[in-house]
């Protein structure tokens, strides 16, 4: 009887069906949010005749690597530094050398406020057994205009000052963008510096990409100030897009 029951009510219930939902047509007077597009930056070929090329960029930067300017040049990932190399590269980290009473470079901040990106790995040259230049790096897909970029972030640049002059930084910086080149297969290597030493960098090669640099801060986001993006090409000569900078996150 309860089956019965059941199918008859089955045979006698109508169904709802919901209206058809017209669609909303926005207001004239209010103004639409594009949606951002987003693409990426044509990635360097991993074809093995490409690679193999003796003129092409692959091995000419493993050429260019294993010289290094006759300069002995390690580099660790940072879990991987003894305590005591820890401890000597915290001298180059950016947060120590901007903080300064009443310091607002390269935002409207206090200098000890700043928030930064700690390196993932670090570019060493030690003397006399100390560490005496370092370059740290990080990786980020940043966005140039409207294309998703993946950079090499490169700071923490410094030589201690009684052992400047010999080259120091050069060949940390050299080995540094090779590494993003080969190993994290990125296109760029990317500074932010003052603006005041980007000639240190166009001296040895590094382009400036004159635009506006976005990043994160613990207020929200923020205008990098006095602050410009140097950048060289790790993968041949990959073309630096045009259009403002967003880190995506903390400078470095």
């Amino acid at each position: 009887m309860a089956i019965d029951r059941i199918t008859e009510l089955l045979d006698t219930t109508r169904l709802l069906v919901a209206a058809p939902i017209e669609p909303v047509h926005p207001d004239p007077g209010i103004q639409q949010i594009p949606q951002a597009t987003s693409r990426w930056l044509a990635a360097a070929s991993t074809s093995k005749t490409a690679l193999d090329d003796p003129h092409g960029w692959y091995q000419r930067t493993l050429a260019a690597d294993a010289a290094a300017l006759g300069v002995n040049v390690l580099q660790l990932a940072v879990g991987n530094l003894s305590p005591e190399e820890r401890q000597e590269t915290q001298v180059f980290t950016r947060h120590t050398l901007d903080r300064s009473v009443g310091r607002i470079r390269p935002f409207a901040l206090p200098a000890d406020s700043y928030a930064w990106t700690a390196p993932s790995w670090s570019v060493l040259v030690k003397a006399d057994q100390r560490v005496v230049t370092h370059a740290g790096i990080i990786y980020r897909v940043i966005r140039v205009g409207q294309l998703r970029v993946p950079v090499g972030g490169i700071g923490g640049v410094m030589t201690l000052h009684d052992w400047r002059g010999h080259g120091y930084a050069r060949a940390a910086l050299a080995h540094a963008a090779a590494f993003v080149g080969m190993q994290l297969w990125a296109p760029f290597a990317l500074v932010m510096c003052p603006r005041k030493d980007a000639g240190f960098y166009e001296h040895i090669g590094w382009h400036v990409a004159e635009a506006v640099i976005w990043c994160e801060q613990r207020g929200g986001r923020v205008m990098l100030e006095d602050e410009v993006a140097a950048f060289l090409p790790c993968q041949g000569e990959a073309e630096w897009p045009s259009g403002p900078i967003d880190l995506g996150g903390t400078p470095w």
